[in-house]
């Protein structure tokens, strides 16, 4: 590192370095014989004035006698020396009385004059614009007009100032010729959906509100500029970060996040050390950034390394972004590296960064803010936290992600609204991975999208790296037809806009290419025939074909997750549009060949899973892989093995050695005990198991083993050990007894205690053994069971959109 710059500035230097120049010391006349008399006679003259006077920036140096001008104009006032001494003052610069005594001569600039107080008739035309803004709402206002003022019309109240919240598409008034005095006006933005709606971003400094009704367009354009009207906006953020650290306001946060106690010492103590600070940054940048691409990473590398060299002085904005950083960093590493890096156990290092990023959003007042910052922050939390969050909870909380992203006006594209270019990207890019978010789990909610009615324009980010942005860019890079950090961003934008077909035209807008045409059939739905959605999946998968999977490099771990995922999605997408809950009668007259398919297509996504958790370079992203477990393709599969159960199928060897590697990967499926679904489901893995065996004593052939497949073996034997503990009930006599245990509900780690919010749901009597049988799943059972998790028929996009449920 540079000396220089490491080496803090005395306050001289510091001032040098800002351009502000020193005081200049008056030169010492020089002695000589002519002066011999002027220094005797200077005995009977009044002392000079030696206290230090101010320094104008232009004055660098005394004028000499000779530089006066005679024709120079005059000063407004007496020189300061003068009026100290009370005597006449010639005005000129210097002075001939300063000049005299050889006294610093300076003049002062003359105060500014005081606003001219309003007079009536300003105040009744102010009066007059606000009645009219009160009676375009259908305002009753009986206004009692000065009789100075009656006979004239209201149009000929003061015009309208042309400011920084005048639209950029409004007839503008004639603008008189700017005062130099005047500050220059603040960025402003409009951006028009039709001719009937108008909206108008109010933007300063990286902060932005987006107005959408006549009410606040009207009563903005009252506010000289736009940082003030933010600061209206949002008093908590001031009022919370400029707290003591013991001491925080009370705000409605505190119903949402919960009453967390202040911790001693405030948020200083609950930051990791330096070095661990950087770790967990790494660790966020290899794990995290490649999948999310919400923050520019040299933009905010800057800030963490100038907040981790003095944590006592980090701004509100900055703290909430680093913990939330340090939350995620946490959750995308595995139990041994928590361990090993920073020795603590995972649920530790959890369990502190979330309280203290809950406290953080508190003091940054997140739900008033308009700050980008936070918003990330905020965004940051939910995804880290919503495998601890129950779906009905994460719901809620993704809701005030979306309301704060309408407050800033994330839905409006920003090249239509003057922004910077920098920002414009930014929010594009925050804004796609915020609607999945908020469609889907709405969708695994059983509601509906919390977005508003109004037309959305937000183009999708562009194809470039990191590097190519910076805020202070004057033109877009252009893009790349290649990979590059966006890569596996863009492929899944691609796929929630095919995917949310019945939201496409409010929520992604209208796009030129046929893909994701009007024609669009719903694949989840029974309008379309099966060939016309085959037809439109097909269309769809060339198209990733061209523009992604052709460019995937297997040797680059970005490029094999994204070759991963876009395989998953089509698969996902075979078995949505091919499912049994497409027929009447819930598949009981599905034909062996759609039988037979959707066998393969489900068998092919497991595969995909089992293969990425293999693949110790993609072990990085499997946060993201187990967050989007595909649970009803699984389901099916195992419905489908209790009734291929012939020991010489080579595709049912292979579907139980893969079934077997699900529960090896995920471990947390072993625990039956706790989460009703994972008990239901290893019922169906024993009824299958126990049916393959079977038909291989039936046919005299060695009965395969689970010693083959030690994972299922840990869980069948769980089963039987809480079957033969469970009491007998159901029917008698010749038939297997039906035992079933009770469960509770999903819970985080620790039993949900992390995540603190949601922490349990209804309890399951869920049997856990039952006669084996072939007979189609009820699945208004499983989808029953599933949508309590988050997890019903909806979740197979998750996906494609970007949230998920419960594991």
């Amino acid at each position: 590192m540079d000396s220089a710059a490491s080496t803090p500035l005395s306050p001289r230097t510091a001032a040098d370095s800002a351009g502000v120049a020193s005081k200049p010391h008056p030169s010492k006349p020089q002695a000589n014989a002519a002066d011999a008399a002027a220094v005797a006679a200077a005995a009977q003259l009044p002392p000079l004035d030696r206290s230090p006077a101010p320094v104008r920036p232009q004055d660098h140096s005394l004028p000499t006698p000779s530089s006066s001008d005679p024709g120079q104009p005059l000063k407004p006032n007496a020189c300061i020396s003068c009026q100290r001494r009370k005597v006449k003052c010639d005005r000129q610069e210097p002075c001939s009385s300063c000049k005299r005594y050889r006294a610093h001569c300076e003049f002062r600039d003359p105060a500014p004059r005081r606003k001219r107080k309003l007079s009536d008739e300003d105040l009744h035309a102010k009066l007059d614009r606000y009645e009219s803004i009160l009676n375009r709402f259908g305002a009753r206002v009986d206004a009692r007009p000065d009789p100075a003022l009656a006979e004239r019309p209201a149009s000929a109240a003061l015009p309208t100032p042309v400011s920084a919240f005048t639209p950029l598409n409004a007839p503008r008034p004639p603008q008189p010729a700017q005062s130099t005095h005047e500050p220059s006006p603040v960025r402003s933005a409009t951006a028009a959906v039709s001719n009937s709606f108008e909206g108008k971003l109010i933007y300063d400094k990286g902060s932005s509100r987006y107005l959408e009704n006549s009410l606040w367009k009207g009563i903005s354009e009252e506010f000289k500029s736009a940082e003030d009207m933010l600061r209206l906006a949002s008093p908590a953020s001031n009022s919370a970060a400029s707290a003591p650290a013991d001491s925080y306001p009370l705000e409605a946060s505190e119903l949402v996040l919960g009453l967390v106690p202040n911790p001693a010492g405030g948020l200083r103590n609950l930051h990791p050390q330096s070095p661990h600070i950087f770790l967990l940054w790494q660790a966020f940048l290899d794990n995290v950034n490649p999948l999310l691409k919400i923050l520019h990473a040299p933009t905010v590398q800057r800030q963490i390394l100038k907040a981790a060299s003095n944590l006592d002085a980090v701004d509100a904005e900055t703290e909430v972004l680093m913990f939330a950083i340090y939350t995620f960093a946490v959750t995308s590493l595995s139990h041994e590296e928590c361990q090993s890096t920073f020795g603590e156990s995972k649920e530790g290092l959890l369990r502190k960064f979330q309280f203290a990023s809950k406290i953080a959003l508190h003091r940054a007042g997140f739900l008033r803010s308009s700050s980008l910052v936070v918003l990330q922050a905020y965004m940051l939390y939910l995804l880290a936290m919503r495998p601890y969050y129950d779906i009905q909870t994460l719901w809620s909380l993704s809701a005030i992600a979306v309301r704060i992203g309408q407050r800033i006006g994330l839905h409006r594209d920003g090249s239509k609204m003057g922004l910077p270019l920098f920002d414009i990207e930014m929010r594009r890019r925050i804004w796609w991975q915020l609607m999945p978010l908020d469609i889907r789990t709405a969708e695994l909610a059983g509601g509906s999208a919390t977005l508003f009615s109004r037309g959305v324009d937000t183009a999708l980010p562009l194809n470039v790296n990191d590097s190519e942005l910076n805020p202070d860019m004057k033109q877009l890079p252009v893009e790349h037809t290649g990979p590059t950090e966006m890569f596996f961003c863009l492929l899944r934008y691609n796929l929630g806009r095919f995917m949310s077909r019945s939201t496409a035209q409010n929520y992604f807008g209208n796009t030129q290419t046929k893909v994701f045409g009007d024609d669009l059939p719903n694949i989840m739905g029974s309008e379309a025939s099966l060939a016309e959605k085959d037809r439109k999946i097909n269309e769809f998968e060339q198209y990733l074909e061209e523009h992604f999977l052709k460019h995937c490099d297997p040797s680059v771990p970005l490029h094999y997750i994204t070759a991963i995922v876009a395989r998953c999605a089509l698969s996902v997408m075979r078995v949505m549009a091919h499912h049994p809950r497409q027929y009447a009668d819930k598949g009981k007259s599905l034909p062996q060949s759609e039988r037979d398919f959707l066998f393969q297509s489900s068998l092919k996504l497991v595969e995909l899973d089992n293969l990425a958790h293999g693949d110790p370079s993609l072990h990085r992203y499997l946060w993201h892989m187990d967050a989007f477990f595909q649970w009803d393709c699984f389901i099916f599969l195992l419905s489908e093995l209790r009734s291929r159960t012939s020991p010489t199928d080579k595709e049912v060897e292979k579907a139980w050695f893969n079934v077997s590697k699900i529960f090896e990967f995920h471990p947390d499926m072993l625990d039956i005990g706790r989460n009703p679904l994972h008990l239901a489901v290893g019922s169906l893995v024993m009824k299958a198991w126990d049916a393959y065996v079977a038909e291989a004593l039936r046919l005299h052939r060695p009965a395969p083993s689970l010693q083959d497949h030690k994972a299922l073996e840990v869980l069948v034997s769980r089963l039987r050990d809480m079957q033969s503990r469970s009491p007998p009930g159901g029917p008698h006599g010749g038939q297997q007894s039906s035992t079933s245990s009770t469960v509770a509900g999903p819970r985080g780690p620790d039993d949900g205690s992390v995540a603190g919010i949601g922490e349990g749901a209804k309890p399951w009597n869920v049997p856990v053994h039952a006669q084996i049988d072939s007979s189609p799943l009820d699945w208004d059972m499983w989808d029953d069971m599933m949508a309590e998790f988050g997890l019903g028929q909806e979740a197979f996009g998750s996906y494609l959109a970007g949230s998920a449920g419960v594991n």
